[in-house]
């Protein structure tokens, strides 16, 4: 007869194998951190209910179950408990092909800089529950992104609701209204408590994680700006970037109706609704401009999809530009087509263009089957072409406010018909107000006079959706302005449906 302790053994191993995450049981994965309460600092009030409202767009839009979803809260969220639920629910509990999502709401605060690869030799980090005004418990960017790295094959996406900035005056800092900044005030400051000066290297530094690769990164605020909680003496408290961002992920980012929202439709609705809330805020101060990091060619994807197969059919052309280049007109841009909307094959055809605001220039046509020509800018002329010609705005990169572009113009030496395809296209300008926003390397370079002789110099690109992403990504940068503050890049897009028929 077996030994009583011998016949409990598979039991008891099988209680534990049932317990502990494995590559069998191995599946989609989400940890969501959300404090109020700290051991060292003032309390938030709206973390709960960020990770309820983050959890429900989870398993509403995403489709992730309720139990590949774990929560930490205040005293569960010490560094410890937070590292440790990262290693045994995020990386242990997923195998490659799973989908990852990392989310965080709380104070982030800034740390003396232990491995020296910080410019401002301080590294950002989260506050843990448990944390300090010495920097002690801090959850540092380091230690999450290498905890990311463990991470290879798997889809991830890691959304940051704090500010990691501690690089200003701690005035800026205080509670004004019925917002509260998501910084640490600390109840015993000792050194951290000193006013500090703005840091232009932390003013230019990337996100808390570097994304690209498998990694899709969303940052409430640019580095030196402060992340902010609305209606935080009320029940219904929350962070200003995490309800936009659910908002948007909720259908209210789709902008071209298509029932997707792209990661740039997604990002242009944080941006914008951050900036509508701070109109009516006094401790705005620095703004509120939030973030991300991921490869450009995410820009015209559904967010919806996160993780999923792309859908088999490609977009047309209309809905590349509106998933890629959804934005406003703020520069008063006007662009039309001549003899008009409908076109013939072979009828000479002429874009006319004006702008309120002076700034960089482009233009470019996709036609029925997603080809993109450029328009805009083109060659520049000989040096036999006549001295109005090589002031020709037309053969510029920039336009002055106020006066007409017409394209193609005497001095460019081609015309433009309407040519196969036939079938509907679009015409999209974009411009650029902010001069040092280089754009060289993603403005598809005409060929040369000398190449050209001026015959055909315009540009053909068959992955214009590649192009495209590359120039939303130029343009989604966060612009570093003289005086230390940081903003979106100040841009207008308009565009015009065509269609070509026999």
């Amino acid at each position: 007869m077996p030994h009583p302790r011998q016949q409990r053994l598979p039991a008891i191993l099988t209680a534990l194998a049932l317990s502990l995450p494995t590559l069998a049981n191995a599946g989609d994965r989400a940890l969501l951190i959300g404090i109020n309460q700290y051991q060292n600092t003032r309390s938030l009030h709206g973390a709960h209910n960020d990770i309820a409202s983050f959890r429900g767009l989870l398993t509403r839009r995403l489709g992730f179950k309720a139990d590949e979803i774990k929560e930490l809260k205040d005293a569960d969220a010490t560094h410890d408990g937070i590292l440790t639920a990262i290693d045994n629910w995020l990386v242990e509990g997923s195998s490659p092909g799973d989908r990852v999502v990392l989310y965080y709401s709380g104070h982030g605060d800034q740390t003396a800089d232990l491995n020296g690869d910080e410019p401002d030799r301080q590294d950002e980090a989260l506050v843990a529950h448990d944390g300090s005004a010495d920097g002690k418990n801090f959850v540092l960017d380091d230690e999450i992104r290498a905890k990311l790295d463990r991470l290879a094959g798997r889809e991830v996406l890691a959304v940051f609701d704090s500010c990691h900035s501690g690089t200003v005056t701690r005035a800026a800092f205080e509670e004004s209204g019925d917002a509260m900044a998501k910084t640490p005030d600390w109840q015993h400051p000792g050194i951290r408590g000193a006013a500090r000066v703005p840091d232009l290297n932390h003013q230019k530094e990337a996100g808390f994680v570097t994304g690209g690769g498998n990694v899709v990164a969303f940052f409430a605020v640019s580095p030196n700006q402060t992340a902010l909680e609305a209606a935080s003496k009320t029940p219904n408290a929350h962070g200003v970037f995490t309800a936009a961002f659910v908002e948007g992920a909720n259908l209210k980012a789709d902008t071209n109706g298509d029932k997707q929202v792209s990661y740039a439709e997604l990002l242009e609705y944080v941006r914008k609704s951050s900036a509508d809330y701070c109109k009516h805020q006094d401790n705005c101060g620095l703004g509120l401009t939030p973030d991300k990091d991921y490869d450009d060619a995410k820009s015209g994807q559904d967010f919806l999809g996160f993780g999923r197969p792309a859908p088999a059919a490609p977009p047309t052309p209309a809905q590349t530009v509106e998933a890629i280049l959804p934005h406003g007109n703020d520069a008063g841009l006007s662009l039309s087509i001549e003899p008009g909307n409908r076109l013939r094959l072979g009828e000479p055809v002429y874009y006319q263009f004006r702008t309120g605001q002076a700034g960089k220039l482009v233009i470019f046509d996709i036609d029925a089957n997603g080809k993109m020509t450029q328009l805009f800018p083109s060659a520049t002329p000989p040096a036999s072409a006549p001295v109005a010609c090589r002031k020709s705005m037309a053969l510029a990169d920039r336009v002055p406010a106020g006066q007409t572009l017409r394209i193609p113009d005497g001095c460019m030496g081609i015309r433009f018909t309407a040519q196969e395809p036939t079938g509907p296209g679009k015409v999209v300008a974009v411009l650029i107000e902010d001069e040092s926003i280089d754009t060289r390397h993603l403005i598809i370079s005409p060929q040369t006079a000398a190449q050209s002789g001026l015959k055909s110099n315009f540009v053909e690109n068959p992955q214009g959706e590649q192009w495209m992403s590359a120039l939303r990504a130029r343009l989604d940068q966060v612009f570093h302005a003289a005086d230390g503050t940081n903003r979106a890049v100040n841009w207008s897009m308009v565009a015009v449906d065509y269609e070509i028929s026999r």
